[in-house]
């Protein structure tokens, strides 16, 4: 591979790896705006712009996925029969 090719192919492979190895935890992911904001030479004002975003975002997104997740838990065991109807709306 070319070294111009291979320059231009690792902020993708970098940006997959950053996406996927990270915990699913708010902030976790900063380390991997670092490598990936290094790799493209993007300036540190936007960095820290990006971190800021991440973590405010991050928090609401944590709380989202949690009342998603329990929504879907109750599709899902209507779906294989487990919801009883008549104890949730009382009747």
């Amino acid at each position: 591979m070319s070294p111009t090719a291979r320059s231009a192919s690792e902020p993708g492979c970098w940006s997959a790896a950053g996406g996927k190895a990270t915990p699913p935890v708010p902030g976790a992911n900063l380390l991997a705006y670092i490598i990936i904001f290094g790799q493209l030479g993007i300036p540190g004002k936007a960095l820290i712009d990006a971190m800021i975003f991440d973590i405010l975002f991050g928090i609401f997104a944590s709380a989202a996925n949690q009342t998603v997740l329990q929504m879907d838990l109750i599709i899902q065991a209507d779906k294989i029969g487990l919801l009883d109807l008549k104890k949730l709306r009382k009747e």
